[in-house]
């Protein structure tokens, strides 16, 4: 028996990219960073860490809430 695996959003390059600036916070910027690090879907930034995705998008001090976009981008996917 096969185990047939079915590839994620983030992992199948045929997948449709989310508009992540639809979260708010996200502008044009911070949304072709996170898509030049590979996080081109609500459901795969809602899987990062507030501190990965301050990282990803090189964002300081308090000028992003990252944590805010986790749950926008959960409430999408």
């Amino acid at each position: 028996v096969e185990e047939v695996v079915s590839p994620t959003k983030e992992s199948d390059p045929a997948a449709k990219a989310d508009n992540l600036t639809e979260i708010t916070g996200i502008g044009p910027t911070y949304a072709k960073r996170l898509m030049d690090a590979g996080i081109t879907t609500y459901a795969g930034l809602s899987e990062r860490s507030p501190e990965e995705l301050r990282t990803i998008t090189k964002a300081t001090g308090k000028t992003a809430d990252t944590e805010s976009w986790i749950t926008q981008a959960a409430n999408l996917a």
